[in-house]
């Protein structure tokens, strides 16, 4: 599985778990857990089939994170509403085992009223995982987990020189406040004042954005490239150097945060009313469109929140933000397969649903491999790195054999040089594919042929690109093409494997009058009968990126005639947005981008996922790599984390006079709120590659 022979599994049994580590990739061993419904599951292969994807859940006493999981209604009711049909998921419990999977099954059980099969796929071992699967418990200890609910976070209380208890805590969510650590307050000694009222709502300014969808928002500053001090100490007020501990209630978190760090608070700590549970502490409804505070906050349980108040009242109080390591509490098999389940990126049992998507993706990439094809290899775990990237030179077929093809795909897969997703880079880059056939005249030499953006931090791409339209890019004199696959030159290595895939080859040719195209196929229809049509050669329309601002559509219409013989024209376009202005442009703003053919047919797509909090996540299913360390569930302007950027393809025949002495147009521009972008500091970028593909008749 996975790009044939690129992973190599070892088998391993659980009785000869001896062997030392197992690493992600290799086979997962066989097991047998016992279960609290009386049967054991095991992970055997159907009958002619493989081992199911599993999905390995341990519950943690310790970690207010894993506790937050299950006790909010929403993290449960996401896990019931996702979780594919073909995967299993199988929970333990670290402490109380019986007792705390009993109350997993109930939680499971009351949500799943939408989803009445998936308690059948749900496992619940009522004994410790080391009496009965000692591998499962080795990985979970071997895998380490780092960073994002992963360990055990707490305050160490202390009052007159002496730790008076410790309590566990969960930090505000990544994308709201900054944690301790990048505020510099770990490991530190910090005084503490209690504060009853911190709903001053007079402090609140105005919104920074008004966006179009509801729910949309821009990352805090310390997410992107924009500027941020962290606080050693707060500003001048009456909490000035403390940390102000108060109750949850009253108001939305924002206003708590943001009263206490106008008046000098270095950090915040909060507690629910007596009873209620835990919860992570997130922007609340319009407070989304506010400047979010620089402000750490945490909450911790209403029964140590009490404690600490009444400390407080007998006399001063220290605090110290501490992290305890944990176990991991999750990973999977991937239909045999050991498999990392990357990072919960906040409390809720939906990653599990994220990975279990991707396991079903790449399922359904693999049966999509399994169709006839004629594959050509280009790179094989190639190292990309600095500025030469990846480089690999091959012979295709010639360019009238191409052309026998009706589809064309590349297959690409990414890799990290180490056996780990912590071994890989960790920021997200652009990641372009260029290909230079010999002959090929300027600008189709160098010129890109795909467009990735890699991980955050996950080694797991694995995408299908349909290129069919860009074959005149792979016309050559003499069948050698020359393909680089790079990114920055600073960035961090990758390993990447890429071919070229050619399908459905067409033997026969079957004539008719010229007609429009039905769909991206390139049989084009018309009347009773049909001809088959080709790529035969390309104009380049926009290469590059331009500045996204009041400049941006300053452009002429390009003219163009057609080349002799011409029965079909498409308009082909990669478009992705990147920077943040003040209006989250390029990357987190809803753009248009329209192609006016001959000053009266418009062609237009628009970005509308940019900016919402799961535009990304929602797009697992088509190949989206889940659960990535960084931002990456965000709706991106034309892209994604951890995926291809597809081509946006338009059949503009019927927009184009097919007279080869006849001059035709076609002018783009590119819109923010159906205006041309006007942005007042740090403008993003459009980067387009753009071109007009001419058909002719196969022969």
């Amino acid at each position: 599985m996975l790009f044939g022979a690129i992973t190599i599994y070892l088998v391993v049994s659980s009785a000869a778990f001896c062997m030392g580590v197992l690493y992600p990739g290799e086979t997962t061993p066989d097991f047998s857990v016992p279960t609290l419904s009386g049967t054991n599951f095991t992970n055997e292969a159907v009958p002619g089939g493989e081992k199911p994807a599993v999905m390995f859940y341990r519950y943690d006493e310790r970690s207010l994170f894993i506790q937050v999981e299950w006790s909010t209604d929403s993290s449960v009711e996401d896990f019931v509403k996702y979780a594919p049909r073909t995967t299993h998921f199988v929970f333990f419990a670290s402490q109380n085992p019986k007792e705390n999977v009993q109350r997993m099954r109930d939680r499971i059980d009351v949500a799943s009223h939408s989803n009445m099969q998936l308690l059948d796929r749900c496992h619940f071992v009522p004994v410790a995982i080391e009496s009965v699967t000692p591998w499962i418990g080795e990985v979970f200890s071997q895998w380490k987990c780092i960073d994002h609910g992963c360990n055990s976070d707490n305050l160490q209380i202390s009052q007159h020189g002496a730790i008076q208890f410790t309590a566990a805590r969960l930090d505000a969510r990544y994308d709201f406040l900054p944690g301790p650590g990048q505020s510099g307050l770990i490991n530190k000694t910090l005084p503490v004042i209690y504060v009853e009222n911190t709903c001053n709502t007079s402090l609140l300014s105005e919104p920074r954005l008004k966006y179009e969808e509801p729910g949309s928002f821009l990352p805090a500053p310390w997410l992107t490239n924009q500027s941020w001090t962290p606080l050693l100490s707060g500003a001048p007020g009456p909490f000035s150097g403390k940390v102000v501990v108060t109750s949850s209630d009253g108001c939305d978190y924002y206003t708590k945060v943001k009263f206490a760090s106008e008046n000098g608070a270095i950090a915040v700590v909060m507690y629910p009313g007596e009873g209620e549970h835990v919860e992570e502490i997130v922007c609340q409804g319009k407070t989304c469109d506010y400047p979010p505070p620089n402000t750490p906050a945490t909450m911790i349980s209403s029964s140590d929140g009490l404690h600490l108040k009444a400390l407080l009242k007998e006399g001063a109080v220290t605090l110290t933000y501490n992290t305890t390591l944990l176990d991991h509490f999750y990973f999977g098999s991937n239909f045999g397969a050991l498999a990392e389940g990357g990072w919960f990126l906040y409390p809720s049992l939906m990653f599990l649903d994220f990975q279990a998507q991707w396991f079903d993706y790449t399922a359904r990439l693999e049966a999509r491999l399994a169709a006839p094809a004629k594959e050509i290899s280009i790179l094989h775990m190639s190292m990309m790195h600095g500025k030469p990237g990846a480089v690999g030179n091959v012979t295709v077929p010639s360019f009238d054999e191409l052309r026998h093809y009706s589809h064309v795909e590349l297959l690409a897969y990414l890799e990290c040089p180490g056996h780990f997703d912590n071994d890989c880079a960790i920021w997200d880059r652009t990641m372009e594919l260029s290909v230079c056939c010999t002959g090929q005249e300027e600008p189709f030499c160098n010129y890109e042929l795909a467009r990735y953006i890699t991980t955050f931090r996950r080694g797991t791409g694995y995408w299908i690109t349909d290129v069919t339209e860009l074959l005149p890019l792979l016309k050559s004199t003499d069948g050698q093409c020359s393909f680089t696959m790079h990114t920055d030159e600073w960035a961090l290595p990758w390993l990447v494997s890429l071919s070229l895939r050619l399908k459905d080859r067409v033997e026969s040719k079957v004539e008719c009058e010229q007609g429009d195209c039905a769909d991206k196929k390139r049989a084009m229809s018309a009347g009773e009968n049909e001809i088959v049509l080709a790529p035969s050669s390309m104009l380049s329309l926009i290469q590059g990126s331009r500045t996204f601002d009041k400049h941006y559509n300053n452009r002429t219409a390009v003219h163009f005639q057609v080349p002799e013989g011409t029965r079909g024209v498409r308009l082909v376009s990669v478009i992705s947005g990147h920077g943040s202005d003040n209006n989250g442009c390029g990357e987190f703003c809803v753009t248009k981008h329209v192609f006016t053919v001959n000053s009266q047919y418009n062609n237009s797509v628009t970005f509308g996922d940019a900016g919402t909090p799961l535009g990304c996540a929602m797009r697992v299913p088509l190949g989206v790599v889940p659960n990535e360390h960084g931002t990456w569930l965000y709706g991106r302007d034309g892209w994604c984390d951890g995926q291809e950027i597809d081509p946006w393809v338009v059949d503009i025949t019927r927009q184009v006079n097919l007279d080869p002495t006849a001059t035709n147009s076609i002018l783009y521009q590119g819109y923010f709120n159906d205006h041309t972008p006007n942005p007042t500091s740090s403008p993003g970028e459009m980067t387009i590659f753009s071109e007009l593909v001419f058909y002719t008749a196969l022969l």
